[in-house]
């Protein structure tokens, strides 16, 4: 069945490659044509290497991003994308990508998500002979030369950064160079989508997923978008008959009619293992 975003020009808002993965996704669905511009800015909305500072949310961001390519380019499809990294627990890097497709031609707004704990996100202060002793171990954990990395005299500062580095060489170099101008080196991985192949991969997924919220209709409006907003727990508890903290149903609601379905048992199971039940293990 023909979809409504067959044969439609799209336009990724984006400036570092992340066309590559998204345009191949969307494409596998649907028959667009995918295009972008190098020159669209999206480092106007936060830069990852600290020179600009994202003030707005990831969701803001991509909102933004969309609104300006239409007033741009005057493209009434439009895909953007926003990364975010954080340390979860205090100590597990975690990345979390987030996919807004706009169509303002059918006043259409598709949002997914994608939070993964496979990343190299990371820094570290290097700033004597002996921390240089562990240089190349750190270098292996984060996938460097695979991965890039940025160099800046200590973390947060924007005095001087050196970004993109994928050189053995150009890495010693310039890290000779700064602990001899600031006695001290910050090298953290650069999480530009072209630079991190870990990341990208993220972006892929959310690309996938992307994609499924396109082709799923809602039964009601028929139009696309229509997905899962919440889970709700309450599966109960096989011996016990109370309430675990397991899956009972998924609840679906279009973002244009308001439309709402629930799922019940959407993880294939109508009952939960007595292990897993706070009653009977507490």
């Amino acid at each position: 069945m023909k979809s409504i975003f067959d044969n439609r020009r799209l336009f990724i808002a984006t400036m570092h490659g992340k066309e590559l993965v998204i345009g191949k996704s969307l494409n596998v669905s649907f028959d667009i044509e995918y295009y972008t511009d190098v020159s669209f800015n999206t480092d106007m909305f936060g830069t990852f290497s600290g020179e600009i500072n994202r003030v707005i949310s990831p969701y803001e961001a991509a909102l933004n991003k969309c609104k300006l390519a239409y007033d741009k380019y005057g493209t009434d499809l439009v895909v953007a994308s926003e990364g975010s990294f954080y340390m979860t627990y205090g100590f597990i890097s975690t990345n979390h990508e987030l996919l807004l497709l706009k169509d303002f031609k059918n006043n259409i707004e598709i949002k997914t998500e994608q939070i993964t704990y496979d990343t190299n996100f990371n820094g570290r202060l290097f700033s004597n002979e002996e921390d240089l002793e562990s240089l190349e171990e750190y270098l292996n954990d984060i996938k460097f030369p695979s991965h890039a990395v940025i160099l800046r005299d200590k973390e947060g500062s924007v005095e001087r950064v050196e970004k993109g580095i994928v050189s053995s060489q150009v890495l010693k170099s310039k890290v000779k160079e700064y602990l001899s101008d600031f006695n001290s080196v910050y090298i953290e991985t650069d999480m530009r989508a072209m630079f991190n192949p870990t990341r990208m991969n993220a972006i892929a997924k959310a690309s996938e997923n992307l994609a499924y919220k396109m082709n799923s209709k809602c039964p009601s409006c028929f139009l696309p978008g229509f997905d899962v907003v919440k889970r709700e727990k309450g599966l109960l508890c096989e011996a016990c008959l109370k309430p675990t903290k397991a899956i009972i149903k998924d609840v679906c609601i279009c973002t244009n009619c308001a439309f709402e379905k629930e799922l019940f048992y959407p993880d294939g199971k109508k009952m939960e293992d007595p292990m897993y039940c706070d009653n009977c293990n507490p």
